[in-house]
C-alpha cells in the first residue's frame, strides 16, 4: 500500500488536497479531491494513467465547492455528508448567475449523501464526522486496509470544537489511532468575543427601540438568528426575529425551528419584515443586493435605525448613513491552541497542513511529534510507500525516533467498520454556551430589565401609534439604490445566494419602540433623543486640530451662514454614524 498527497491549489486558498493510494486497484491509483477551491485543475493534475475516484466536499462554503463542476470528471461521485448535501443542493442554482458555477446539474446528480461507513472501492471506507464550523460540515475519517495492513487517514475540512447553530463539533479524540491527519490549520483566536459582542450589540440595539438589520451570508444568517433567539429565550427577553432571503430557505429546508425566529423566505415590503424593538437578518454582507439593499435603503436614513454587518472578513465598513453601523468578522475556525490540541491527542504519524501557505503553514513545521508537511507548489509527496510509513527527506534521525516514540505511547488502535463513530448531527437542546456565547455574561447584563419584557409587546404597539406622528428623519447625501426584481430572487454575493423583496413605496416616518414596562418610560427617552438630536446635521471634516483650535470643512455650507457666526456642533463617531 503506499500513500501520498498532493496540494491542489496552493495559489489559492489551499484548502482542496488530492490523495493517492496505490495497491487497491489494479494497474492505477486511488485518486480522491479534497473538496474543490478556486484554481482546481484536477485534470491537469492527474497523470495519463490515473482518474478520479471520488470527491470528498466537507462543507457548503463557496470557497470549498467553486469549481465542483469544473473538476467532475471521469463519473466520480461527490461524498458529502447528509446535511451539507442538503445545502448544497439549495445554493447551487442561485449561485450559478452570481459565481459562474458550472454543471450545476450534474454537480447535483453526482451528489452522495452519506451518513455512516460507506464503501468507495474494495479496501477503502470512509465515515463522516461533525466538524462544527457551519451548519452540516464534516470531516471524513478514511479506513484503508490492505490484505493485513490497516491505515487510517482523517480530513477535518474546516473545523472547530464549537456548536454551531446546533451542529456538533469535531470530536477532540477518537476510539481509532489517525496515522495521517490532514488538517485545515486556519485559525481565530477571537472568535467567541467577536460573536459575544456582536450578539450584544442586535440584543442592545434592538431592545432600545432601534431597527436592526443584520446583514451576512445565508448560512451565517441562520447561525446568528439560532443563537440570538435562543438566547433571548434564556433571557426571557421580548425579542422579534425575523430571518428573510436565503437565510430562511435554508433554515426551512434544514427543519429548523427557534424560538423568537421566524422564517420569512420572500416579502413584498420592507416594512413587512423590519420592526423597532426587533432584528431583521438578511444577505448578503454588503448593501449592494438582494435583502440587505432593499432593507438598507429602508433605513439607511434613520438615525434610530441600526445596521450590522457580520462578515467572514474581506468587506469594508458602511460608512456616510445617518443609521448606526457597526460591522463584525465572524470567521468561525479554531484557536491556535485548539488545533495543537487536536494533533497532539491524535498523535498521526503524519500531518498535511491545509488552508495555509507561508508563515501561517510554516509555523506548525517542527512544532508536534509528528511529521509535518506544509509545502506551497503542486508536488506529490509521499507518505507511505511499499516499505512502509517514510519520514520527510529534510528530518534528523533524532525527530524518526521522537515521532515513533510518540506513536507508540498512543497506540496501535484500528478503527473497524462497525465502529460507533460520532456522525455530523444536530443536538435536541441547544446549548449556547457550547457555541462559544458567554451566556453568563448576558445574564449579569440583563438580568436587571429581562422581567420588564413582560408587557413589551403591548407597549410597543402604544409607543408606535403615539410617536409615529412626532418621528423625523434626517436626510443622507448617498445611498445605494440598486436592487433586484421586487418579484424575483436577487443574488448573495457571500457563500449562498438570497432572495430580495420588494422596497417600501411608503415614505413615512419610521415608528419608534418601547424599552421598559411602560409607555411613559418610552416617551419620555424619545422627548430626550429628540431634544439632543434636534436640527440638522451636516458631514465636516477635520481639516487641523491644533493644541487650542480645531477647525472643520463643513461638507454642504447650510443656508445663510456668515463669518462670525456661532453654531453648536454635535460630535458623531464614525462607529455611530
Amino acid at each position: 500500500m503506499e500513500l501520498s498527497f498532493q496540494h491542489a491549489n496552493p495559489g489559492a486558498g489551499n484548502e482542496s488536497t488530492i490523495l493517492r493510494i496505490d495497491g487497491l486497484l489494479p494497474d492505477q491509483p486511488v485518486c480522491l479531491l479534497v473538496d474543490a477551491g478556486a484554481g482546481v485543475d484536477v485534470a491537469d493534475a492527474l497523470g495519463p494513467d490515473e482518474y478520479l475516484t471520488g470527491i470528498l466536499l466537507t462543507h457548503a462554503h463557496l470557497d470549498h465547492y467553486r469549481s465542483l463542476g469544473e473538476n467532475l470528471v471521469d463519473g466520480a461521485p461527490i461524498y458529502a455528508a447528509t446535511p451539507t448535501a442538503t445545502v448544497l443542493d439549495r445554493v447551487l442554482d442561485l449561485g450559478v448567475g452570481e459565481y459562474d458555477l458550472s454543471n450545476v446539474d450534474a454537480v447535483r446528480n453526482a451528489l452522495e449523501p452519506v451518513a455512516d461507513w460507506t464503501t468507495i472501492v474494495e479496501g477503502l471506507e470512509l465515515s463522516p464526522l461533525p466538524a462544527g464550523h457551519t451548519l452540516g460540515a464534516a470531516g471524513f475519517l478514511l479506513r484503508i486496509e490492505d490484505d493485513d495492513e490497516t491505515v487510517t487517514v482523517l480530513v477535518t475540512g474546516d473545523f472547530t470544537r464549537r456548536h454551531t447553530a446546533g451542529y456538533e463539533p469535531m470530536p477532540g479524540t477518537l476510539p481509532v489511532d489517525v496515522d495521517v491527519l490532514v488538517v485545515n490549520a486556519v485559525t481565530r483566536e477571537q472568535y467567541a468575543e467577536t460573536l459575544d459582542d456582536a450578539l450584544d450589540t442586535l440584543l442592545s440595539r434592538a431592545r432600545a427601540g432601534s431597527r436592526v438589520v443584520a446583514a451576512t451570508s445565508g448560512l451565517r444568517g441562520v447561525q446568528i438568528a439560532y443563537q440570538l433567539g435562543h438566547l433571548a429565550d434564556d433571557l426571557d427577553v421580548d425579542l422579534p426575529i425575523r430571518v428573510v432571503g436565503q437565510a430562511a430557505r435554508l433554515a426551512e429546508t434544514l427543519d429548523y425551528d427557534v424560538p423568537n425566529v421566524e422564517w420569512v423566505p420572500t416579502f413584498a415590503d420592507a416594512d413587512d419584515v423590519l420592526e423597532p424593538g426587533g432584528v431583521t437578518v438578511s444577505g448578503p454582507e454588503v448593501p449592494v443586493g438582494g435583502s440587505t439593499a432593499v432593507l438598507y435603503r429602508e433605513i439607511a436614513d434613520d438615525p434610530d435605525a441600526t445596521f450590522v454587518q457580520l462578515t467572514g472578513g474581506g468587506t469594508d465598513d458602511v460608512t456616510g448613513t445617518a443609521c448606526t453601523t457597526a460591522r463584525y468578522v465572524l470567521s468561525n475556525h479554531p484557536t491556535r491552541e485548539t488545533v495543537d490540541e487536536l494533533v497532539t491527542t491524535l498523535a498521526p504519524i503524519h500531518v498535511v497542513v491545509n488552508h495555509q501557505t507561508g508563515r501561517g503553514a510554516d509555523r506548525y513545521k517542527d512544532e508536534y511529534r509528528s511529521y509535518v508537511w506544509a509545502p506551497s507548489d503542486e508536488r506529490a509527496y509521499t507518505l507511505r510507500d511499499d516499505t512502509g510509513w517514510t519520514a520527510p527527506p529534510w528530518v534528523t534521525e533524532q525527530t524518526k525516533r521522537l515521532v515513533w516514540e510518540h506513536r507508540r505511547e498512543h497506540g496501535p488502535r484500528v478503527v473497524e467498520s462497525g465502529d460507533d463513530l460520532p456522525t455530523p448531527g444536530r443536538v435536541d437542546t441547544p446549548d449556547l454556551a457550547a457555541e462559544g456565547v458567554d451566556v453568563a455574561r448576558f445574564r449579569r447584563e440583563y438580568s436587571d430589565t429581562a422581567g420588564s419584557d413582560a408587557d413589551a409587546g403591548a407597549d410597543r404597539a402604544a409607543v408606535r401609534e403615539a410617536t409615529s406622528a412626532d418621528s423625523t428623519r434626517s436626510e443622507v447625501g448617498s445611498v445605494p439604490t440598486s436592487t433586484g426584481d421586487s418579484a424575483a430572487p436577487a443574488s448573495d454575493s457571500t457563500s449562498a445566494a438570497d432572495g430580495s423583496g420588494g422596497q417600501s413605496g411608503d415614505d413615512s416616518p419610521p415608528a419608534s419602540s418601547a424599552d421598559g414596562p411602560s409607555t411613559r418610560v418610552v416617551l419620555a427617552r424619545l422627548a430626550r433623543l429628540e431634544a439632543a438630536l434636534d436640527g440638522e446635521v451636516h458631514d465636516a471634516t477635520v481639516v487641523d486640530a491644533g493644541d487650542d483650535v480645531t477647525l472643520l470643512r463643513l461638507a454642504d455650507v447650510p443656508a445663510g451662514l456668515e463669518h462670525g457666526d456661532e453654531v453648536g456642533v454635535r460630535i458623531v463617531p464614525e462607529f455611530d454614524r
